[in-house]
């Protein structure tokens, strides 16, 4: 190796065992960072190379420089607190709807208008000539990251070459086997607590329209029994696909409507588990005849806070998409600070009038802690004594 090889070597390793106790918070924000000649003599290097090391830590903003006064701590070190989310896809440039993605990209960017660190790529599938995948390999190898939230199962196993150079904390949202800690939904909580609300409206015969397999559905058919409700195989219309929006919303509408016609199939209460069906499932409904909320009781998926309004009650039950962003966050922060982290996690579905009356909470606290707050004294005008 060349001396310059080895001068590059020495200022990345000084660079990365000061970058780990900062982030380790042995070095607190703020604080004054050794001087140089402590750290010549701890390295056993020179005071150019030391001087490397820092100038590279001051291009990451992890450290700042007061002239006469000394080197500390960035008390805004940006690299500790900002998080990457990964998308496979480009949900900001779909036509607004209530699914998942488009509702999480569009929280991300809001977010991000209110000064949320929150950096976000596009089109992530794992290709090296993508320009988002680039950018992330370069923000994870400038240690820019806090760590980084992949949005479905794919992107987190079409990154696993990049966490190999560069190892950052993950969570992914999905309920597959994952490298990383996962934040996903409760499928039996969800249809445990549908189906109390629909035995308490007293529905005895259910039909569901879900992504979700067959297999998935049929497994709860036991605690329906538990209730005194029935699933027939012929009111199961599971794990739809996408090969076109009509060819995915049409089965869907006809479906509601042959199994309202036929009195002997006639369900009286649904669930709708996916935003996407509530429109064509009531439109097939009421095609056929059919009142929902008189003479069908139905339970719709939700990704509030986007609610829809429709010309027939329902009980909608979901999940805050903001919750995720929140607990997904925290789950980073917890394997930086070296604590234990499960390996899933799951959100609560609520219902909407739930829903409400957490942001009411919300709202209620973020309004008291305003008037809690002492009152800004506006500094004197510049020259005034």
């Amino acid at each position: 190796m060349t001396q310059s090889g080895r001068k590059a070597e020495k200022r990345d390793r000084i660079m990365a065992a000061l970058r780990a106790r900062i982030t380790a918070g042995e070095l607190l924000p703020g604080s004054r960072m050794p001087s140089r000649a402590v750290l010549v003599r701890e390295f056993a290097s020179t005071p150019t190379t030391v001087q490397a090391a820092i100038n590279r830590l001051i291009a990451e903003r992890l450290v700042v420089t007061q002239p006469r006064v000394g080197t500390f701590v960035s008390a805004d070190a940006t690299s500790l607190r900002t998080y990457g989310v990964v998308f496979a896809g480009f949900p900001l440039n779909q036509p607004p709807d209530n699914t998942f993605l488009s509702m999480l990209a569009s929280t991300c960017a809001a977010q991000q208008a209110l000064g949320a660190r929150l950096t976000l790529y596009f089109g992530v599938t794992g290709h090296a000539d993508e320009p988002d995948y680039q950018r992330l390999r370069d923000d994870l190898r400038a240690h820019r990251l806090a760590g980084v939230i992949f949005t479905d199962f794919t992107t987190q196993w079409l990154t696993q070459a990049l966490w190999a150079l560069f190892p950052a904390p993950g969570v992914a949202f999905t309920s597959f086997e994952s490298a990383f800690p996962v934040l996903h939904t409760d499928d039996a909580v969800f249809f445990t607590r549908a189906v109390e609300y629909l035995h308490g409206r007293d529905c005895r015969r259910l039909a569901v329209i879900s992504s979700r397999a067959d297999a998935t559905i049929a497994g709860f058919v036991p605690l329906l029994a538990s209730y005194n409700m029935e699933l027939p195989p012929h009111a199961r219309l599971c794990h739809l696909t996408v090969a076109s929006q009509a060819d995915f919303f049409d089965p869907v509408r006809k479906y509601a409507y042959l199994l309202a016609r036929d009195p002997a199939l006639r369900p009286d209460a649904m669930i709708l588990w996916d935003d996407s069906y509530l429109d064509y499932a009531l439109d097939g409904l009421t095609m056929a005849g059919l009142r929902p909320g008189d003479d069908i009781e139905i339970v719709a998926h939700c990704n509030f806070p986007l609610a829809r309004p429709t010309a027939w009650p329902i009980q909608r039950l979901g999940y805050p998409v903001p919750h995720f962003l929140t607990r997904a966050i925290e789950l980073l922060d917890r394997q930086r600070d070296g604590d234990d982290c499960p390996p899933a996690s799951f959100i609560d579905p609520l219902f909407e009038e739930e829903y409400l009356r957490q942001v009411e909470r919300t709202s209620l606290t973020r309004a008291t802690q305003r008037r809690q707050s002492p009152p800004r004294v506006p500094a004197p005008p510049a020259g005034a004594r």
